[in-house]
């Protein structure tokens, strides 16, 4: 599964939700780039970066 990137130009913080979520304003261009994704059945929840890139932390406040 392919995952394309985006470029975010501008963000606004435009309010708050009633959910304590904030309302945001976004102008977003696509961009030619994407990572690949490999979804399997398996035990619990891992993250594997393939090509050296930033490791991912898994916390609690971790919302991936």
């Amino acid at each position: 599964m392919s995952a394309p990137a985006k470029l975010t130009l501008s963000l606004r913080v435009v309010g708050l939700r009633g959910d304590g979520y904030h309302l945001v304003d976004a102008e977003m261009v696509a961009i030619d780039l994407s990572d690949r994704l490999v979804i399997s059945n398996g035990d619990g929840l891992q993250v594997v970066a393939a090509d050296g890139g930033l490791e991912v932390v898994g916390g609690g406040d971790n919302l991936v």
